[in-house]
């Protein structure tokens, strides 16, 4: 078997942070790359993509998916430490938005 498309396991860099953002976040294997994901239960989610890697200075992109066919939203070039408050920061845009973004 070719080892390309073989996928990568969570480094400790994904799953550090993961575990610190606590219980609703997971890793999860997406477009074949370790991702933290949470699920706001109101029909949007968030991808953090970049953080399996060996660099916790590597910024990461987190992705808000409407459902699972759409990206609401994109956020690129964010640090490791503050994917928890981005997090959060869309997480309340959807509340406000009822379903309505974009």
């Amino acid at each position: 078997m070719n080892d390309y498309f073989a996928a990568t396991k969570p480094t400790a860099h994904i799953k550090q942070p993961c575990e610190a953002l606590g219980p609703r976040y997971s890793i999860q294997m997406v477009d074949m790359e370790q991702v933290i994901c949470r699920d706001f239960g109101n029909g949007f989610s968030v991808e953090v993509s970049g953080t399996n890697t060996a660099s916790i200075k590597k910024l990461a992109t987190i992705y808000l998916w409407a459902g699972t066919q759409r990206i609401a939203k994109t956020l690129y070039d964010v640090p490791q430490c503050e994917i928890g408050d981005r997090v959060d920061e869309l997480n309340k845009l959807t509340q406000e938005a009822g379903g309505k973004l974009l």
